[in-house]
């Protein structure tokens, strides 16, 4: 339990760059961005055979709505990879939202 106390608290921080990236992503699917939360877990994406995920990515959930007032949620990673190289954002999970 201890472990994954400390694992949370070192879990990567969000910065403008990985923020304007995301709301970039979303726009460009047509969608107005909603609200964007970060999660800290790649476990999920992990299980679902992402495994190119490092765990020091910066995933984010953005819920985006198109103008017919239909809502999306995109899972979006930013990962620097070893020895922090930057590479592209990459989508992970689209849904619609009911």
């Amino acid at each position: 339990m201890a472990t994954l106390k400390y694992q949370r608290s070192k879990a990567p921080k969000a910065d403008q760059q990985d923020l304007a990236k995301v709301n970039e992503i979303v726009s460009s699917k047509g969608l107005r961005v909603v609200s964007i939360a970060q999660n800290v877990s790649p476990w999920y994406y992990w299980i679902r055979g992402k495994f190119l995920l490092s765990n020091v990515a910066r995933i984010y959930v953005a819920l985006g709505e198109s103008v017919q007032g239909k809502r999306r949620t995109i899972h979006i990673a930013i990962d620097d990879g070893i020895f922090g190289r930057s590479k592209d954002a990459q989508v992970l999970l689209e849904k619609d939202v009911a």
